[in-house]
């Protein structure tokens, strides 16, 4: 059995149990979450002495540490965490930098900090089938690294998207992506190791048939060498 009560915020008509009515010492029901948060939130608005209170005990127990902006050298404060640069100025032009720098500071730069394809991932993990101790995105190249490493026989493979032939993001962009793998492409040779690319120029998005095909492609290929 079931009695109409209202809604002790909003004053709607609700139906709520006859055995729960009788239980509820408050008789206050709520139609929903919004309405018993609206209420019970409005006795815990802190005072200002209480703000204060809290703001000098975090300070005491959690000081904040002064950064130094990579771009300026410049020390600034922030509460942001792994923040590098001290405004948005500095920020664009350590990318403009980054960008074209290539390797580890420019795989951290925001234009170029994309994950792995799908197509690439399954990749590595056929190729793991036939060398178990394949590596992958390891930085062994000085600054550079390469989307799959095979040490036994001194391959580093690049599964190369459609950003390293077209122009996708940005004429700039694009001509930093080229500028950055003929150094990663020189540093391998001159690590003495053969570089093996990949074309996935039309990717339109996973295909598993088009990785299997690159998987035979390359073990038909490195034969010779294995062998």
């Amino acid at each position: 059995m079931s009695i109409i009560v209202k809604c002790n915020c909003c004053s709607s008509e609700i139906k709520v149990y006859q055995k729960a009515y009788d239980k509820s010492k408050s008789k206050h029901f709520y139609c929903n979450h919004s309405c018993r948060a609206r209420v019970t939130n409005k006795g815990r608005v802190p005072t200002v002495q209480q703000r204060n209170k809290t703001r000098e005990s975090l300070a005491k127990s959690k000081p904040r540490k002064l950064h130094v902006c990579t771009f300026c050298n410049k020390p600034f404060d922030t509460k942001r965490w792994g923040k590098k640069t001290c405004s948005h100025k500095c920020f664009i032009e350590r990318c403009k930098i980054t960008g074209k720098q290539g390797g580890i500071k420019s795989v951290r730069s925001p234009f170029t900090r994309r994950g792995r394809s799908r197509n690439e991932v399954f990749f590595y993990k056929k190729i793991l089938d036939y060398f178990p101790n394949a590596l992958h995105n390891k930085r062994m190249f000085g600054e550079y690294d390469a989307d799959v490493i095979i040490e036994e026989l001194k391959i580093a493979i690049h599964w190369n998207g459609p950003i390293h032939y077209r122009n996708i993001f940005g004429e700039e962009l694009f001509i930093n992506i080229q500028k950055r793998d003929q150094l990663r492409y020189e540093a391998i040779i001159r690590h003495g190791y053969t570089n093996y690319i990949i074309d996935d120029s039309n990717n339109r998005g996973f295909s598993k048939s088009k990785v299997l095909e690159e998987v035979d492609k390359f073990l038909s290929k490195i034969a010779p060498v294995g062998n």
